[in-house]
């Protein structure tokens, strides 16, 4: 461990000896800041500054008071050729930014007409301006474009009266730091403590954050802890670890060809395609692509890296997730479990259970190496379809999913406070929840909720030979892509809600419709499917796949691997 650390600081004492060209006196003016930071404008911090300052001193000489920023080679020779010209300058080189300088009058005076890129500084600045009106420069630490996130962070660690850390820098550190207990607690509130224990316990969907974690700029832009234990407390362990492997795939594929990429991605970049679908809306397509290729965003990568990037990014086809998408659609998914928990109970004294296997459990098989499956097309048509019995199961589980989705409104969560045994009512619709139970009946499973609530007869459905497709549902706009349904476009998508119509690709069209965000939740958490639908005017009894092609087409919740 320790000495995995020291190599971890040489390589960022290395990188900073590289990049960091030393520290210069830099108009206010001339300090920009991304957008992302001037959004998280904090005014509770800047009077925290503010005081720090009263009663420290505002010292831009301390090397903690510094301001690290981002600047381009060729803007900063030409910043320090006209300092020398103007004869405010003479020797061309910059002291260290850890040079111990008593006076301000020991720094060059450099303009930088379009301005620099800070790292953080917003609020010390504010802080400053309030105290000394007439300040107009400030000390700045210059570092070349093409440093990595990670250094960038570990920059902003240093400076540590400027912000607090986010969730996602306390995770990463608090993984460091995992054999050293005392020094991880001390790191972060007693409460967030706790919510990690209770992640890092199952293993699972702890390797699942962990692997984000290898893109430091995707971690920090999204990650929250103060959510985990309602995350955890859903019980879909398989389902989460999936979401998160399908936002480790996506992100990796962006960068395939472009050496350190995930390491130079920024937080900016990030939030801006995030919940974009280029490869299937042309509108997001042609604002990602003038982004990307005028350097608005991806701005560490050269010209032909951006152009390799967009190409990567074409080939994924769905909605770009992220951790904010993550945490946002688990509302959705929680929403689920509450109504499908009227129907099975999943034990809570045994820490690897999940609403996966409970339903797994609760599933009886036919016999045999074969048995038949309902697949419901429409609320009163179906297919008979055949395969093994861990085939049968997976589809019969996912059609659960699909009748909570589209039925979860009258299935609200239960009060921890009844007898599962006298299932209590009064919020649930009866008659809804009598048909969630028959429907479950006929999909093989059995369990002493649904024994006692399949009141109605069994629900009849007819055969039919075509299917009915799914048409055009209202476009979205993009804050909409991820989260609840809203209820001005769900009462015309649920009607829809059936594996066929949840699985069938799209083809590329002008914006991203609200039947496309339902499809694109259910593919990042439950993945592709290899169900045997069969084309209009063919035979409804269609043969299964192949064992073998469902080992390798399916998705096997249980055993998904980053």
């Amino acid at each position: 461990m320790k000495a995995r650390v020291h190599a971890e600081d040489l390589k960022f004492e290395t990188e900073r000896r590289l990049f960091c060209k030393g520290s210069a006196l830099v108009k206010l003016e001339s300090l920009n800041w991304e957008e992302h930071k001037t959004c998280q404008h904090d005014p509770k911090n800047v009077l925290r500054l503010k005081k720090i300052f009263e009663k420290e001193g505002c010292r831009s000489l301390k090397v903690g008071n510094h301001i690290p920023a981002i600047v381009d080679q060729h803007h900063l020779d030409t910043a320090i050729e006209n300092a020398k010209q103007n004869k405010t300058w003479k020797t061309g080189i910059l002291p260290s930014s850890y040079a111990m300088i008593d006076s301000e009058n020991g720094y060059p005076e450099l303009e930088f007409p379009g301005g620099i890129i800070c790292l953080h500084g917003l609020h010390r600045i504010q802080a400053g301006k309030a105290l000394r009106p007439a300040e107009k420069w400030w000390i700045v630490d210059l570092y070349l474009s093409g440093i990595s996130y990670e250094t960038r962070a570990i920059l902003d660690e240093e400076y540590s009266n400027e912000d607090r850390p986010c969730d996602g820098q306390i995770y990463r550190k608090i993984r460091e730091y995992q054999y050293l207990p005392q020094k991880a607690d001390a790191l972060v509130l007693p409460a967030t403590c706790k919510r990690l224990r209770g992640l890092f316990r199952h293993r699972l969907v702890a390797a699942g954050f962990d692997a984000l974690t290898k893109i430091p700029a995707l971690f920090d832009a999204g990650m929250k802890v103060t959510t985990l234990h309602t995350v955890m407390a859903t019980r879909c362990y398989e389902e989460i670890q999936h979401y998160l492997n399908h936002i480790f795939t996506a992100f990796v594929g962006f960068f395939n060809g472009i050496e350190n990429g995930i390491q130079r991605l920024d937080k900016a970049t990030v939030k801006a395609i995030e919940r974009k679908a280029p490869a299937v809306s042309t509108s997001d397509s042609q604002e990602l692509s003038i982004a990307i290729f005028n350097g608005a965003i991806f701005s560490g990568f050269s010209s032909q890296e951006r152009s390799v990037i967009w190409g990567n990014i074409l080939k994924f086809r769905g909605i770009i997730p992220s951790l904010s998408t993550f945490f946002e659609d688990m509302h959705l998914l929680e929403a689920c479990v509450n109504c499908i928990r009227w129907l099975v109970t999943v034990p809570t004294d045994q820490a690897d259970q999940t609403v996966f296997t409970a339903l797994g459990e609760a599933f009886q098989s036919q016999g045999g190496t074969q048995c038949t499956q309902v697949v419901q097309t429409t609320e009163t048509t179906f297919r008979l379809v055949k395969g093994n019995p861990t085939y049968c199961m997976k589809l019969g589980y996912l059609q659960m999913i699909a009748f909570a989705m589209k039925d979860y409104r009258d299935l609200p969560k239960q009060s921890v406070k009844k007898n599962l045994i006298e299932i209590a009512r009064p919020k649930a619709d009866s008659e809804v929840l009598q048909k969630g139970a028959s429907f479950a009946k006929q999909l093989g499973f059995s369990t002493p909720e649904i024994e006692r609530l399949k009141g109605m007869e069994p629900l009849t459905f007819s055969e039919v030979e075509a299917l009915v497709p799914v048409p055009k549902t209202a476009v979205v706009e993009i804050k909409r892509r991820s989260g609840m349904p809203r209820t001005d476009t769900f009462e015309e998508d649920r009607q829809h809600i059936f594996l066929h119509n949840l699985l069938q690709s799209d083809e590329a069209g002008e914006g991203i419709t609200s039947f496309y965000v339902l499809k694109s939740w259910f593919n990042a958490f439950f993945g592709t499917w290899a169900i045997p639908v069969p084309v209009p005017n063919t035979d409804s009894n269609m043969s299964p796949p192949k064992d073998q092609e469902v080992k390798n087409e399916s998705v096997n919740l249980q055993k998904t691997q980053l």
